[in-house]
């Protein structure tokens, strides 16, 4: 029975200390994500071991994120303790989703891979009659860690009109992520509703099929 009871007691632990290294960092210890340096034109980012973390306080921000943030047009200050910008730590790479003051959720993301000059990414989205372009703010952008994919949300400020739902997956190769599949849900206000799947990559030829 007491070698049960330790046991238990291990998981619990084991479970605290792995949420503690996976969850968003609130508070006082969203500033020690940040590190100023006054002397540089950009401020060091420290993820600490963590997939992600936030920040609420724009003051905070590295300041060539803000730059880059800025060149944009993008109103990021305007809700920034609602909806805070979210750092990302996916294998190897670096993100930083920041949201843009809008009526409907509007999002941008950006690449850390130069910590100096963040990249703004751009999202493949289907545009009506034409194929398909590429938007810098397509929607409200999350990350999906348990199937690894980026997925983004298009919807109105109405009941009664329809919403979308694009998947990006991310492959250490490309610049950026690629847009795999497409859903749509006729009420973007119901959630019983379901998604629908109109739009779906198909698989490239192999490159004996193309000789």
């Amino acid at each position: 029975m007491r070698r049960l009871l330790v046991a238990r007691f291990m998981i619990t632990a084991l479970c605290l200390i792995t949420a503690a290294a996976v969850a968003p960092a609130h508070g006082d210890d969203e500033a020690s994500h940040i590190v100023k340096l006054e002397n540089r034109d950009f401020d060091g980012i420290n993820f600490k071991g963590q997939t992600e973390f936030e920040i609420h306080d724009p003051d905070l921000l590295p300041k060539q994120l803000v730059r880059a943030i800025e060149q944009t047009g993008c109103r990021y200050k305007s809700e920034l303790k609602s909806r805070p910008v979210r750092f990302l730590a996916i294998q190897r790479r670096r993100f930083a989703i920041v949201p843009c003051f809008a009526m409907v959720g509007r999002t941008q993301m950006f690449d850390l891979a130069d910590l100096r000059r963040p990249q703004l990414q751009l999202f493949a989205i289907a545009a009506l009659d034409r194929g398909f372009i590429t938007a810098p703010e397509p929607g409200v952008i999350g990350w999906n860690s348990e199937k690894n994919v980026f997925e983004v949300e298009i919807r109105s400020d109405l009941c009664g009109d329809p919403a979308s739902r694009y998947i990006y997956r991310l492959s250490q190769y490309d610049s950026g992520p690629s847009l795999v599949r497409i859903d749509v849900r006729k009420d973007g206000c119901r959630q019983d509703d379901g998604w629908a799947t109109i739009w779906e990559a198909p698989a490239w030829p192999k490159r004996e099929d193309l000789r």
